[in-house]
């Protein structure tokens, strides 16, 4: 059976405390973010060419990049 993904109508940004469930502060700086995180919820994401990024509970992220994104937009993780 298919999965359909639907793109939401509004974006209301990430919900409060949802990123570092440690409530440790990161900041804008690169040294501040994890070498890998686990995440504890699926996150996923349409980016400006409508193409969805998505990733399930349980993916460990090793990627600068990736962990960047997904620790600004609020995904919830943990670190291994």
């Amino acid at each position: 059976m298919a999965r359909t993904i639907k793109k939401p109508t509004t974006t209301t940004g990430a919900t409060e405390g949802a990123a570092n469930p440690q409530n440790e502060p990161i900041g804008g700086d690169a040294s501040a973010l994890p070498d890998a995180l686990v995440l504890i919820a699926p996150y996923a994401y349409f980016d400006e060419d409508d193409v969805a990024h998505g990733w399930a509970a349980g993916d460990h992220v090793t990627d600068a990049t990736e962990i960047a994104l997904l620790v600004k937009a609020g995904a919830r993780f943990k670190t291994p």
